[in-house]
């Protein structure tokens, strides 16, 4: 068959025009491979306002410096401070924060980078994504003491059920051998061991759960010594089984990790969200539990600031000779009743066998600690399935032993984990790490000592207290 000449002259003048952009194609790339490297990146050309070189990085290194969380680092130029000081004994323009913490201006040479933070990451993890042209950089800063920030510790002064307990509090950036500001301790206090998970709300109101007893006691701002509970949310219409966890949303409501120990069934455990300032014999607003939420041991719990709901599962049910694998679980924010979690980390990558006790999330992801192990994870917030940690603390110099229990985040970023030191001959601890430290970290400050009057300490929570 003969075929159309016009169709080859079509093909003719697609060929031509395909070789004329390979062409330019590999002239690029010559180009390209001919241009120097600064710090092992592409040079892509010069600036046209100071003839600095204009770095061509990678979607891999740029994952690297936001995952690295490198300071005072110019992403056009690849030039890098490790510091405020540094920069400046540079010769270069100071790096300054316009408004607090909205913006984040660095000087390299006569360029200047402006790096948007959102106020709605600073928060959480939600909020909505940089404007164009502006790069979103994690910007981890070691916590410094403050007049109404505080470290809150739930603490078994006795190796009995049913003991006295108490909740200790230091100001934020104590570090060392160092009595607490606040003890809120005995009879009229109603506390008793074990004395699990604690949060505080934005009034400074001081919530415990008391497991045993099946109760959540809150206490009232700069609340010291032998005082009586204002709050006292127990009774058979609170659902409460075993209570553990606790956590507070952005509108201040309550949510309760219900565990089912020892039961054999998961008719027990369960997720609660209690009304902001409920009190007495009240019901949850809702409840998450069942067969398809599979929750065995809940402990840690957690609430992200897009409202999705974190919880780590010991996952152990030893009275059916069964061994459920240890997970974290992710459920929406209008999860209720018994259904599935949207997402779940779990397999052997995760590490998680080593049995996850506290949790917490940030910007940064979501941490948890290990009772088995001396270490303190970090995942990403879209983690799921058998999934790597994104950074994992652990050497000799975090000061970490096996029965790493609570851990929260504080505002400025900072993660906190407690550190019971059982059967290591290592004192009880309070650790605070950088939200981004990986590896053989060392703390940034470490409460421990006989002075302290920490003997089992559970969990830990950052909150504030009136001035």
């Amino acid at each position: 068959m003969r075929a159309n000449p016009g169709s080859c002259r079509l093909r003719r003048k697609t060929t031509a025009r395909t070789l004329s952009r390979r062409g330019r194609t590999r002239g690029r790339r010559d180009s390209a491979a001919s241009s120097e490297s600064v710090e092992g990146q592409v040079v892509s050309g010069t600036c046209a306002m100071c003839s600095e070189p204009v770095v061509k990085r990678s979607r891999r290194a740029r994952r690297a410096l936001h995952d690295a969380g490198t300071p005072y680092a110019s992403w056009r130029t690849g030039k890098r401070f490790a510091s405020r000081e540094s920069a400046e004994g540079a010769g270069k323009s100071s790096a300054e924060l316009v408004g607090g913490n909205a913006m984040r201006t660095v000087s390299v040479g006569r360029c200047a980078l402006i790096i948007s933070i959102a106020a709605a990451l600073l928060a959480g993890c939600g909020g909505s994504a940089p404007a164009t042209g502006s790069r979103t950089v994690p910007q981890a800063r070691r916590a410094t003491s403050s007049e109404n920030k505080y470290v809150f510790v739930t603490n078994d002064t006795s190796d009995y059920a049913g003991g006295p307990a108490e909740v200790d509090y230091w100001p934020a950036g104590t570090t060392g051998n160092v009595a607490p500001t606040g003890v809120i301790s005995g009879s009229s206090t109603g506390l008793a061991m074990p004395l699990e998970g604690i949060v505080v709300d934005s009034t400074g109101e001081v919530y415990v759960a008391d497991q045993y007893n099946s109760v959540i006691l809150g206490f009232a701002p700069n609340s010291n010594g032998d005082v009586a509970p204002n709050v006292s949310i127990t009774g058979p219409e609170t659902g409460l089984t075993n209570p553990t966890g606790l956590a507070l949303d952005g509108a201040g409501d309550l949510y309760v990790a219900n565990s089912e120990w020892p039961t054999t069934c998961h008719c027990k455990a369960s997720i609660e969200e209690f009304a902001a300032g409920a009190n007495g014999n009240v019901a949850p607003l809702r409840t998450i539990s069942g067969r398809r939420a599979d929750l065995i041991q809940p402990q840690g719990i957690a609430v992200a600031g897009n409202g999705e709901i974190y919880v780590a599962d010991v996952g152990k049910t030893p009275v059916r000779g069964l061994h459920n694998l240890p997970k974290i679980e992710v459920f929406s924010r209008s999860a209720s009743g018994n259904v599935f979690p949207i997402r779940t980390i779990i397999g052997p990558r995760t590490r998680l066998r080593d049995i996850p006790e506290g949790l917490a999330v940030s910007r940064y992801g979501a941490y948890t600690g290990m009772w088995n192990k001396a270490l303190l994870e970090r995942f990403s917030l879209k983690a799921n399935g058998d999934s790597l940690p994104r950074a994992a603390i652990e050497g000799g110099d975090t000061d970490l032993v096996p029965a790493v229990d609570g851990v929260t985040t504080a505002p400025d970023g900072s993660v906190y984990a407690v550190d019971r030191g059982a059967g290591s001959g290592q004192l009880p601890e309070i650790l605070q790490f950088s939200g981004l430290d990986r590896g053989n970290a060392k703390p940034v400050t470490n409460i421990t000592g006989s002075s302290t009057r920490l003997f089992i300490p559970l969990f830990v929570f950052v909150g504030e207290q009136s001035s």
